[in-house]
């Protein structure tokens, strides 16, 4: 049975006041804390002796939990971080969604592509409509800006 936090504050509050250095000083006194550390400085010691033997132990984890959490860290790109935040069962729903988010960007960018392929296309279109005929600077201008068009077409193949 476990006691009540009170009485485990109690415990240890009285345990540290109470305590005495196992050596004597000069005057043949065993050293307390209070000897040496200020009332704030002891209460925080009780706080801090309090919270950790209050925290649980940790788990000690099989080869195949530590490497299940290995890869989930190396597939959310975050050293573990997300899985002891949200948990291990979280942490794979997710992760099978990021596993596939590069394919949905993929998807994304080759449509984004071939729209910009279209919008290519008809520059270039208008541009040899619109080319005068007869030569000169005018129609080299134009050559230019369909030669141009027609290296980023090339490119987003």
């Amino acid at each position: 049975m476990t006691e009540p936090a009170e009485s485990w504050r109690d415990h240890v509050e009285q345990m540290l006041r109470t305590w005495r250095c196992s050596h004597l000083n000069e005057d043949g006194d065993r050293l307390a804390l209070d000897d040496f550390m200020d009332q704030d400085s002891i209460e925080d010691l009780i706080d801090f002796v309090c919270d950790e033997w209050a925290a649980p132990a940790p788990v000690a984890l099989t080869d195949e939990e530590r490497q299940v959490r290995n890869l989930l860290a190396v597939i959310h790109r975050d050293g573990g971080h997300y899985a002891v935040e949200h948990g291990i069962a979280k942490a794979c729903v997710d992760a099978i969604q990021a596993w596939y988010a590069p394919s949905d960007d993929v998807s994304r960018l080759t449509a984004e592509r071939d729209a910009l392929r279209e919008v290519l296309k008809n520059a270039r279109a208008f541009v040899v409509d619109a080319r005068p005929d007869g030569g000169g600077m005018i129609t080299i201008g134009y050559d230019a800006m369909v030669n141009e068009i027609d290296a980023a077409l090339e490119a987003t193949k």
